[in-house]
């Protein structure tokens, strides 16, 4: 009997709980608000980023004098954004080369020649509606990318130009503002 009673009486000892630590407390709600501020912040930036866009930068030398023209830098363009070292974007509807590109180009030239590699230009567009004029947007890309090649010294006999023209829905919209390049 006395048995049980100690027992019972241990057993309500455990269930109670430990006393609370306020420090503790404090730092779990401190590190929920920084989260949330954090993440607050990521959200109003990305929002930010989007609904302006970000605005040509103006680069002057310190050593320019007066009146002399600053060089404007355009941000990339999104087609360029994510791209890979063998991935070219371009503009919607332009076959303008950016620098960006031009520098991909000339670097995919150098090791070409180096190595001895065939080049090929690459580009997609998806078929459907306005078909003709995307196929256009994609050869006049592709030449833009060619004739580059061939100016930084690639023979035109190692460059093979692909266009493929895929089913609707299977070119994603910034695929189809750009051209791969690859060596064989």
């Amino acid at each position: 009997n006395r048995s049980s009673e100690s027992i019972k009486k241990t057993m309500d000892e455990s269930k109670t709980a430990p006393p609370g630590n306020p420090s503790r407390t404090l730092v779990i709600a401190l590190v929920a608000v920084l989260i949330v501020v954090a993440i607050a912040g990521i959200v109003l930036a990305s929002l930010r980023g989007r609904s302006a866009g970000p605005q040509p930068t103006s680069l002057s030398s310190p050593t320019q004098q007066g009146g002399a023209a600053t060089t404007t830098v355009s941000p990339p363009i999104p087609a360029e954004v994510g791209t890979t070292p063998n991935q070219l974007g371009f503009a919607k509807s332009s076959d303008t080369l950016s620098p960006i590109v031009l520098k991909k180009i000339s670097d995919v030239a150098q090791t070409a020649k180096k190595d001895n590699h065939n080049v090929v230009v690459t580009a997609q567009l998806e078929a459907g509606s306005g078909r003709e004029q995307r196929m256009e947007m994609a050869k006049k890309r592709a030449d833009a990318v060619r004739k580059a090649l061939q100016a930084a010294g690639v023979s035109v006999n190692v460059i093979k130009v692909q266009i493929s023209e895929l089913p609707p829905g299977l070119v994603p919209p910034l695929d189809a503002d750009r051209v791969e390049l690859s060596m064989k």
